[in-house]
């Protein structure tokens, strides 16, 4: 049930905007998924069923759709006890909206899971911003390590997150934290953020009351961009390859500067960030 990456994929087919996106993601929290889109993308009904129901409101869909034999009672009750993803939310917020019907939904779900075989919407988003095929070798690299990043930015700040596809203008204000990726493969990523958002960041990521931006709250975020890292390596390893991450490295109201620097934003819940990603090491 899980569509890991399907508001990325809204956002690259140009379902949504940038604007639309960063405009919905803070409502994710509030959003109350109800029985019909649950039923739905759980594979139980289909958008033509969920039509012929005349009481799609959540007092009167479980009786009609048990009396026409559309769900069961166990289905139901298995519904009702689900916790709600992201995906979940954030298309429920698109039928409240109005942004897409069941048929839209049900439509894009398909197209979702067919694109994702193909290559997945995060590593799409990095790799249009290739200027040409002598730029690909290295944005693939930055795309898949995209994909970690936005995997391990859901899975450990707890917030839906996605590549615009903008390319942003960034002012020097705000705290940098980045880490180098030697060996096998050679790299640095890092993430700046302005103050309220690198808090935030830190907050999530930690369980700590993070007030001000002191070394407490540096060292938070600079554990998330370890502790991803980590992970991206061991994948790594996999394929034969040997790689060393080096200590994390900050830096506050400046920008980086190095070989093939290339900067997304990255739109969360709580607000907007730079990852920034390069060959060599940062300079600042």
């Amino acid at each position: 049930m899980v569509n890991r990456y399907f508001v990325q994929y809204l956002l690259n087919v140009g379902v949504l905007s940038s604007e639309e996106v960063q405009a919905l993601l803070p409502r994710i929290a509030q959003a109350k998924p109800q029985l019909p889109l649950l039923a739905l993308m759980k594979g139980f009904v289909t958008s033509s069923q969920l039509n012929e129901l005349s009481g799609l409101d959540e007092n009167t869909f479980a009786e009609e759709a048990k009396d026409k034999k559309i769900l069961t009672a166990l289905q139901i009750e298995n519904l009702q006890s689900i916790v709600p993803e992201r995906d979940v939310c954030f298309s429920q917020l698109l039928l409240d909206d109005g942004k897409l019907d069941y048929k839209g939904v049900e439509d894009h779900l398909a197209a979702y899971a067919k694109a994702e075989a193909g290559m997945n919407p995060v590593l799409e988003a990095v790799m249009r911003r290739t200027t040409g095929k002598d730029e690909e070798p290295e944005y693939m690299t930055y795309g898949k390590y995209a994909d970690m990043f936005i995997m391990s930015t859901q899975r450990f700040i707890a917030t839906e997150a996605v590549i615009l596809p903008e390319i942003p203008q960034v002012e020097p204000k705000g705290v940098l934290v980045s880490q180098r990726l030697s060996g096998g493969m050679v790299m640095t990523a890092g993430v700046m953020a302005d103050d309220e958002v690198f808090l935030e960041l830190g907050r999530r990521y930690s369980g700590e009351e993070l007030t001000e931006i002191d070394e407490l709250a540096i060292d938070c975020v600079a554990e998330f961009l370890n502790v991803l890292n980590g992970l991206y390596i061991v994948n790594l390893s996999q394929m034969d390859m040997d790689v060393d991450i080096l200590e994390p490295r900050r830096a506050v109201n400046v920008l980086p500067e190095a070989s093939r620097l290339a900067a997304f934003t990255v739109a969360t819940e709580f607000g907007n960030f730079v990852l920034y990603m390069a060959e060599d090491e940062f300079m600042f």
